[in-house]
């Protein structure tokens, strides 16, 4: 979206959970967001950041919890602690719902209880509260969106989701009608008609007009963008 846009695009992933393919129409470097000096270096001359870099399957993290918080938390501290060096002082984070956890009644509200209940909420629990003192303390402006369930295709852009395992529920919907393999839905003890999970999706295109969206309200637009993918770093600049 930002390239057919007119904005000049750089990728920042270490490619541990994504593929090289799908940024190959951008300025890509292949390091770990937690490199910071070579960061630091990236980011002289940029206005702004987005920033997708995290680990986001929540079973994993019930197993994992050490590895979300390297990653998720200790990748973020390493970015702003970059973008400070580097005097990038505007920066749109990638957060989740998930902050909230079981919340009390729906919709959620921005307003409710921060409760998450696995370490993949409570590691954006605290990226966001460090964004916080950082605004607070050092002036780096931060948008946080708290989305969850993204799903779909960009039309135009001809790529779907690509993960390898697959874990999300509309990818391994359309594997089991093109297989004939039956998938797993869990829970049967919801709140619900069948007594299964209801789940509010928000399509890929929308959320990215968000991002650009939030851009423009901390900058006023005319940006050029580093984007990330699983485990990096997003950075912007003006055109």
């Amino acid at each position: 979206m930002l390239l057919r846009r007119g904005f000049e695009v750089t990728v920042v992933d270490d490619l541990s959970r994504g593929y090289r393919h799908n940024v190959e129409a951008a300025d890509f470097h292949q390091f770990r967001v937690h490199q910071t000096d070579r960061l630091a270096e990236l980011l002289a001359g940029h206005d702004a950041v987005i920033h997708f870099a995290a680990f986001i399957s929540v079973g994993e993290s019930m197993r994992l919890p050490e590895m979300y918080f390297e990653n998720n938390f200790g990748g973020s501290l390493s970015l702003a602690t970059a973008m400070l060096r580097a005097g990038v002082k505007h920066l749109v984070f990638s957060s989740t719902a998930a902050v909230y956890g079981i919340p009390h009644a729906s919709p959620i509200l921005e307003s409710f209880p921060i409760a998450p209940v696995n370490p993949y909420g409570e590691s954006k629990v605290m990226v966001e509260t460090m964004l916080r003192w950082f605004d607070q303390i050092h002036g780096l402006r931060s948008v946080c969106l708290r989305y969850f369930n993204a799903c779909g295709a960009d039309p135009a852009g001809g790529l779907g989701e690509e993960h390898d395992p697959e874990t999300h529920l509309i990818p391994l919907m359309l594997q089991a009608v093109e297989s004939g393999t039956p998938f797993t839905v869990f829970g049967n003890d919801y709140a619900t008609p069948d007594g299964t999970c209801i789940r509010d999706y928000i399509h890929v295109n929308d959320l990215a007009e968000a991002h650009i969206l939030a851009l423009e309200a901390l900058l006023g637009g005319g940006l050029r963008i580093i984007s990330t993918r699983a485990a990096a770093a997003g950075i912007l600049s003006s055109k």
